[in-house]
């Protein structure tokens, strides 16, 4: 009988213990992962092509992924034209403060983009996140991130938002090597720098996405 309350505390640390290894394997989800209650109703809404600029917003907002510190804005209206690669990296030289473009992206593949209007929002994860692991976090939100050809004409027409943090966009075309690459906007001593990086690498918690509805 004197065995019976070590045998119940014996128990009891067993649950304790099964309590904190499922508590901290829930802290663990990976970024990417939304609920299935609200994956079914984006799902439901994008097949019926009804997912609102307004229920995007307040979805982003809604999951903390949403950062309206640039300007104390929620959408930044972008009007895309028709620019080669040339008139593209001259505008982006001389908007702003002085900026560089680095040979590499001077090299790099090229689309010119369809003239269109485009409602861009920019996305934070607090945290260091793989680029996959954001690229599958905005299919789940119905959004995608900027081409590197739309960031910079983003960037031309707000040149100061890259000078408050580093501003990430995916390169449609494949590069040489098969990686997918990302354009990479961001402040340095002497102006503003664009380079590219790998896309899959980790983006440390002060990048921004920009990013429109699919």
């Amino acid at each position: 009988m004197e065995s019976m309350p070590h045998h119940r505390e014996g128990i009891q640390n067993e649950l304790n213990k099964a309590y904190d290894e499922g508590h901290e394997m829930n802290e663990a989800i990976d970024v990417a992962e939304v609920t299935k209650e609200e994956r079914g109703h984006i799902d439901d809404k994008e097949m019926r092509g009804e997912l609102s600029l307004q229920e995007t917003v307040a979805l982003l907002k809604d999951k903390g992924y949403l950062d309206a510190s640039f300007e104390g804005k929620e959408v930044h209206e972008l009007a895309m034209r028709a620019l080669s690669k040339e008139d593209a990296l001259a505008e982006y030289k001389k908007s702003g403060d002085k900026a560089g473009a680095w040979d590499e992206f001077e090299n790099m593949p090229y689309t010119i983009p369809k003239a269109e209007n485009l409602d861009v929002m920019i996305m934070k994860f607090n945290k260091d996140v793989y680029g996959d692991d954001a690229l599958a976090v905005m299919g789940a939100l119905g959004v995608r991130p900027l081409t590197s050809e739309e960031l910079i004409q983003y960037s031309i027409a707000n040149p100061s938002h890259q000078e408050k943090k580093a501003l990430v966009a995916r390169v449609s075309n494949p590069s040489l090597d098969g990686n997918p690459k990302a354009l990479y906007l961001s402040a340095v001593l002497d102006g503003r720098s664009q380079r590219t990086k790998p896309w899959g690498g980790v983006w440390v918690e002060w990048t921004r996405f920009p990013v429109v509805r699919k």
